[in-house]
């Protein structure tokens, strides 16, 4: 080894790994080629195998070679916004509501219209009640109530020859 080797011995890994300008790599090759000591290095060993098995460097394939082989992308068209989606997704949400609402007997120009769903002979303000709430509106002192096994309720207006 001589000092030509103490120079060239650090480029022979970055001369494997092609980070080498054009001419640093030339002159690292130059210089395999006359000394046996340095070509006999296991990196240098590494160099011969790669050629032997013919292996080349990475190449970058152009921007050409890319479009030919990926599939062709979809031009972008027109999005809608996000926020144009909430504001859509919320005046549904507030029909669908106000639908319902209204649906089951309510109004809110109708304060004292009973809401909710109610069955039986219509009331004084034109919604059914059940026949028990019925019952009730009819008899001055209230029901009374008789239980007669678990789950049955008999309802019965109070006497009123009492």
């Amino acid at each position: 080894m001589n000092s030509s080797c103490e120079e060239i011995g650090p480029l022979v890994e970055a001369f494997l790994d092609g980070l080498l300008s054009a001419d640093e790599a030339a002159l690292v090759d130059a210089h395999l080629a006359v000394c046996e000591a340095c070509a006999a290095t296991p990196s240098a060993e590494f160099a011969d195998l790669l050629e032997d098995y013919g292996c080349q460097p990475d190449v970058v394939a152009s921007a050409g070679r890319w479009r030919s082989v990926l599939p062709p992308r979809r031009a972008p068209g027109p999005r809608i916004p996000s926020i144009l989606w909430a504001a859509v997704a919320a005046a549904l949400l507030v029909g669908i509501g106000l639908a319902a609402f209204q649906s089951v007997g309510g109004s809110p120009s109708d304060p004292q219209q009973p809401r909710g769903e109610v069955y039986g002979s219509s009331s004084p303000h034109g919604a059914y009640l059940s026949p028990a709430a019925e019952v009730v509106s009819r008899t001055e002192r209230g029901p009374s109530v008789t239980i007669l096994s678990e789950g049955d309720v008999r309802l019965e207006p109070e006497d009123e020859s009492k």
